[in-house]
């Protein structure tokens, strides 16, 4: 019978400074949260099952963390930090698709965890900050491309919902254009100079 090996044993560490230490200890956990979080629901994964599947210990956990929901809390921000960096770009009005291609790329790079914020019914914490970089990227006074843009806000995580329920399964470079498309039918006639963005 084979052993499975811990998180932090699949990264066959060396010596390294307190910082990249606490950096791997909180990767580990992250991970180790996310395959426990597959097999079952967050109010019944233990510390010791989540130190024992990470290969950290409960001191180190402890350093890092002071509850397995700051872990998640740790992971969703993160995703959340990428996902809207890619959003906020001046680029959104002149090259969308771009815009889009990456703000897909990069829900597809945490495929596993946004599928389980997804199947868990956390999603809701990013859509939170998505329609929030939304409302960042329109600074404007006029009130009708305010409600234009929360269409598009809300077209945007309806599509990225579905995306979502279909597993990921088409291409980022489709979704971006499905994206591109929403917005330039949204916007058609109207016109966004840079005061507005």
């Amino acid at each position: 019978m084979a052993t499975v090996k811990t998180e932090l044993e699949k990264r066959d560490l060396q010596r390294m400074s307190n910082a990249e230490s606490n950096k791997i200890t909180r990767e580990c956990l992250q991970t180790a949260l996310i395959y426990l979080m597959a097999e079952k629901p967050l109010d019944k994964i233990s510390v010791t099952e989540l130190v024992k599947r990470s290969g950290v210990s409960r001191t180190a956990f402890y350093r890092n963390y002071t509850t397995k929901e700051s872990i998640l809390d740790d992971l969703v921000k993160d995703i959340v930090d990428r996902v809207t960096k890619a959003l906020r770009n001046d680029e959104i009005f002149s090259s969308p698709k771009r815009v889009y291609q990456n703000f897909f790329e990069e829900i597809k790079a945490h495929h596993k965890s946004v599928m389980l914020l997804y199947r868990s019914d956390l999603l809701n914490i990013i859509i939170g900050d998505i329609v929030k970089t939304y409302k960042e990227q329109l600074d404007s006074t006029d009130e009708k491309m305010k409600y234009i843009f929360a269409a598009i806000s809300g077209a945007h995580i309806g599509v990225m919902t579905r995306w979502l329920e279909n597993n990921m399964a088409e291409s980022s470079e489709y979704m971006a254009e499905i994206a591109a498309d929403i917005q330039k039918r949204l916007t058609a006639g109207l016109v966004i100079n840079n005061a507005e963005q």
